[in-house]
């Protein structure tokens, strides 16, 4: 009899290690992978605004996306503001995020009191890479269709109708970290042949 007790138990034992082995192998492999985890961090992320020197251009990439962020001077802040007249806009929406749609473009609401910039780096028309601190406003080219984006990523010559896209960026309280408001990556554009 005591034999077959032992039997039991060691049976029953057995049985509840495997199936707990076998929930916890499901559990780990229904877990999300190391590339959508590590695509997950940029959200939450911190950047040290000591690693952006002062009127430099800075190109991240975030989701396979190009983000370009611009820690303006004093002197480009005052050209960036010169540029700030309205009727001068092809393209006189905000287009950013977490803002309301139907606001003008003004320099104001698509920087952090002027000093930062952040935009998404495809140009509107073709999505090809642009290129900073260049074209005739001294803001964005795009050497495909030769568009014109000035100090404040606003479309301004060439063949896109669009701005760029701005993205919200939040300083901390102490001010020598920024956070980037990102909902959403923008689509990829698609080529059209």
């Amino acid at each position: 009899m005591q034999r077959r007790n032992f039997l039991y138990i060691a049976t029953s034992l057995t049985m509840a290690g495997g199936a707990l082995y076998s929930c916890a192998a499901l559990m780990n492999a229904t877990a999300p992978t190391a590339d959508i985890t590590a695509r997950r961090t940029w959200r939450d992320r911190f950047y040290k605004v000591d690693d952006f020197a002062q009127g430099e251009v800075n190109l991240l990439k975030i989701d396979d996306q190009p983000l370009y962020i611009w820690h303006r001077s004093n002197r480009q802040i005052s050209e960036a503001l010169a540029q700030d007249n309205y009727a001068d806009w092809p393209d006189k929406k905000l287009r950013m995020a977490a803002k309301q749609p139907g606001l003008p473009a003004y320099d104001t609401l698509r920087t952090n009191s002027h000093r930062w910039l952040a935009v998404w780096a495809m140009c509107t028309w073709r999505g090809c890479l642009t290129h900073a601190k260049m074209g005739d406003y001294s803001g964005f080219f795009c050497p495909c269709c030769g568009a014109h984006y000035d100090m404040a990523g606003r479309f301004r010559k060439g063949l896109p109708s669009q701005n760029l896209a701005a993205v919200p960026l939040l300083l901390t309280e102490t001010g020598d970290h920024f956070t980037l408001n990102l909902k959403k990556t923008p689509d990829p554009v698609i080529w059209k042949t």
